[in-house]
């Protein structure tokens, strides 16, 4: 099992397609979302790895078997080695079906779930005339349960994404803006992670702060977490957004060999139709746009005072290091 994990608006969805588009994958869109798990902890300590470890091999188990719409239908649909074209087709016709049909229901005031027939393999196996079949799990809610999922035994490797924080914020904001996401900070729970620890500051003092401050902490904070937790960890690869977007084909090449995935065609041609976008042509939530200019946008978005104070607080952290020359 593959599992991608990063903020928010960190170009989790992007990185979780191209991994999709392999033929030899079985992909998974944020199933954490809807197959919530009301005892496991979003941030569980290492002291509770231990008792935790059995509850969340069996939760990792059971993301494997979503079947909803927003886990197993999000577009484009690959063809796969484990089904054939005319499969295929009738999945694609489904989701998009399923979709609309959802749409109609929520404006009657319903919570439809419709179920998707995923037509793949039961388990990850291998033969001589089929490569292993590997499921890659793709989370924005999951970062804290990064090195606990790692001492599971299901996960061969873990794939942390970390974009620019004024790029992660700006688009935040955005969103906020245009009614796609809220502005809930989750202030309290950062602030007792144990990296936080390492920082002067209190939890009044992150309230005094500005949104777009605040932000910037719980990027950090989170990212910083897992950064430390699987640091040393074999299976554990760390990429930042803007070099995918510089270079994706030989970062994508790094990290399809990291996970002993070779290369694939159809990914090849899913990046360049994937990176052909124009600037402003996307949606809020697309993944073919023009990468650079996605990475850099933030340089218009926000004002040269929320970067200089967006940077001020997080500079000296660990994922904020990592972009001190940008």
């Amino acid at each position: 099992m593959i599992v991608i994990l990063g903020s928010g608006r960190s170009g989790t969805t992007w990185l979780g397609k191209i991994f999709d588009s392999h033929r030899d994958t079985v992909y998974l869109h944020e199933p954490d979302y809807t197959i919530a798990h009301e005892t496991l902890p979003f941030f569980p300590e290492k002291k509770d790895v231990d008792s935790l470890r059995s509850e969340a091999a069996t939760y990792l188990d059971r993301l494997c078997q979503a079947r909803d719409l927003k886990s197993t239908g999000s577009l484009p649909v690959f063809e796969k080695s484990y089904r054939g074209p005319a499969t295929t087709a009738l999945l694609r016709y489904w989701i998009r079906t399923g979709k609309a049909v959802e749409a109609v229901l929520r404006k009657l005031g319903a919570t439809p779930s419709i179920q998707c027939p995923r037509f793949l393999a039961p388990r990850e196996t291998s033969s001589a005339a089929r490569p292993t079949v590997r499921h890659v799990i793709k989370s924005v809610n999951s970062p804290g349960r990064a090195y606990l999922f790692a001492q599971t035994g299901r996960v061969r490797n873990i794939i942390q994404i970390v974009r620019h924080p004024c790029g992660q914020v700006a688009s935040r904001l955005r969103g906020v803006a245009l009614g796609k996401m809220d502005d809930k900070v989750y202030l309290e729970t950062v602030s007792n992670l144990a990296v936080a620890k390492s920082y002067d500051f209190t939890l009044e003092a992150l309230r005094g702060l500005s949104l777009e401050e605040q932000m910037a902490w719980q990027w950090a904070l989170v990212n910083e977490a897992m950064m430390v937790e699987m640091d040393g960890w074999p299976g554990y690869r760390l990429v930042r957004y803007e070099d995918l977007c510089r270079e994706p084909i030989s970062v994508t090449k790094d990290l399809f060999e990291a996970c002993g995935l070779d290369w694939c065609d159809q990914t090849a041609a899913f990046l360049s139709a994937s990176t052909g976008g124009r600037s402003g042509s996307e949606r809020y939530f697309d993944v073919f746009k023009n990468p650079l200019q996605a990475a850099t946008k933030w340089r218009q978005e926000l004002t040269g005072d929320q970067i200089d104070r967006i940077m001020g607080q997080i500079a000296q952290t660990k994922p904020g290091q990592l972009f001190l020359e940008d």
